[in-house]
């Protein structure tokens, strides 16, 4: 009689604030209940994600390189290189062209143009054409295992399914055997779809053989002046691509909105081609996170939300927080049971460390990282350990259901 002599927005308050207390009371209790057992530790965790690299494109001077912790946008200039070998080459390139090409004949002039249609010569696209070949071989066999596979799927769901009198087994095998289809069905369609376009491609490649085999039979059938003049403008050509790819690369420019990390050159020192100039962080992403394992008994403990402690067996006793952000493995993957062990994850594949077994769930960790030296030295992707406290979601929890 009292809560009905309430006003209904009294009411409404009081309901609200017993759910919260019970909310907290099943927490609290999950807590003290594994009082004596207050965190669970991972069986295996490993780094994934990496810092953006941005590489020289050619040897040479540095001209500009912008600086430690500068933030940049998408499209800014990063790094420029001097040059002028570069610019050399491609002005001694084309001279030597003006004066090569006036010398060839039609023929030879058409196989020179056909040369850099297909660039590749006629042994390395008969190699590439046996790797296609064999890929094709495998999306085959893929397409015949997994149909076979959909096949007894499909029909010990439908001999279950004519079953009279079903239990309760029977049911939940039924549903399983029913997900199971999907999922090999649409395995199936995906496979069917790779194989289509290996077998276009290997089809391209045995043209681009055939046509390839055409040049080199014309080429032969030249005289010799012919066939020299041929080899010593193609060779010229191949020097012009080499001089524009470089004068291309001797600048780079920033892929997305970020924070430089690291320039490991200053203005005036030298480069070599290929090397490592800047490390950037992309704006607003996770530049690195955890990939952890735990144990099935463990994992109803690991929950988005829950806090993590993070050591790592590099022997620097470099220590880092975070939080669970998901579970990632298992899930409702396309893959057969027997691939399952070598699913790719983002930053990295499915692991099996020290203990674990490839069933074991595995979650991705958010890291709290205050500083660029933790992000250097997460580059160096050292193993991990986490540990996580157990119920220590419950107030970022209790704080969403308060929130909405």
């Amino acid at each position: 009689m009292f809560f009905k002599r309430l006003s209904l927005p009294t009411r409404i308050g009081m309901s609200v604030a017993l759910v919260m207390a019970l909310l907290a009371a099943y927490y609290m209790t999950r807590f003290v209940r594994d009082g004596s057992q207050g965190t669970v530790t991972s069986l295996d965790a490993y780094v994934g994600g990496g810092l953006t690299e941005v590489r020289s494109g050619l040897t040479g001077q540095v001209r500009r390189i912008v600086d430690d912790g500068e933030q940049v946008r998408k499209g800014d200039l990063l790094l420029e290189v001097a040059s002028e070998n570069a610019a050399l080459a491609k002005q001694e390139a084309e001279a030597k062209l003006r004066e090569t090409l006036p010398r060839l004949n039609p023929v030879a002039l058409k196989i020179l143009e056909g040369y850099f249609t297909l660039p590749e010569d006629y042994s390395v696209l008969k190699a590439r054409l046996e790797t296609a070949l064999t890929a094709a071989e495998k999306a085959s066999d893929r397409v015949t295992a997994l149909s076979l596979a959909h096949s007894k799927s499909q029909l010990a769901a439908r001999k279950l399914e004519l079953k009279e009198k079903k239990s309760t087994a029977d049911k939940e095998l039924l549903v399983k055997l029913q997900a199971e289809d999907y999922r090999l069905a649409t395995a199936l369609e995906l496979a069917r779809e790779e194989q289509e376009m290996v077998n276009n491609h290997r089809a391209g490649l045995e043209a681009s053989l055939r046509t390839r085999a055409l040049l080199e039979q014309s080429a032969a059938a030249l005289n010799d002046q012919q066939k020299q003049l041929l080899a010593n403008a193609y060779n010229i050509f191949l020097r012009l691509s080499r001089a524009e790819n470089d004068l291309a690369g001797s600048r780079k420019f920033a892929p997305a909105d970020a924070t430089v990390v690291k320039a490991n050159f200053k203005p005036g020192e030298q480069v070599q081609a290929d090397r490592v100039a800047l490390l950037l962080v992309p704006e607003n992403e996770d530049a690195f996170w955890l990939i952890a394992t735990f144990s099935a008994d463990d994992a109803e403990f690991v929950v988005p939300g829950a806090k993590c402690r993070i050591r790592f067996d590099d022997g620097k006793g470099v220590k880092m927080s975070g939080r669970v952000k998901e579970r990632i493995y298992p899930d409702d993957d396309l893959l057969l049971p027997e691939e399952a062990a070598s699913t790719a994850l983002a930053g990295g594949a499915l692991r099996q460390g020290s203990g674990a077994v490839e069933d074991d769930p595995h979650f991705k960790i958010h890291l709290n990282i205050d500083d660029q030296e933790a992000l250097l030295y997460l580059q160096n992707r050292p193993d991990a350990i986490v540990t996580i406290i157990k119920g220590s979601e419950a107030k970022s929890f209790i704080d969403a259901v308060k929130n909405s």
